[in-house]
């Protein structure tokens, strides 16, 4: 039987969409509904191009031609 319970998340970012794997990996069957204003869907990024975009310079530093 289906939960009666709803969640509400607000933001389609990477946290709104953790929190709705979170619920689903932790076995809740109830409603999901998710407020996103956001033009495109959320992706994850890698720590590497997270460094990347906080300083380019060093990130590629290690590499070489």
């Amino acid at each position: 039987m289906a939960s009666s319970t709803t969640f509400v998340i607000t933001g389609g970012g990477l946290a709104g969409v953790k929190a709705v794997e979170a619920l689903r990996d932790n076995d809740f069957d109830g409603r999901i509904i998710l407020f996103a204003d956001e033009p495109y869907l959320p992706s994850e990024r890698p720590p590497l191009s997270k460094e990347y975009l906080a300083d380019p310079q060093s990130s590629l530093s290690g590499l070489s031609s």
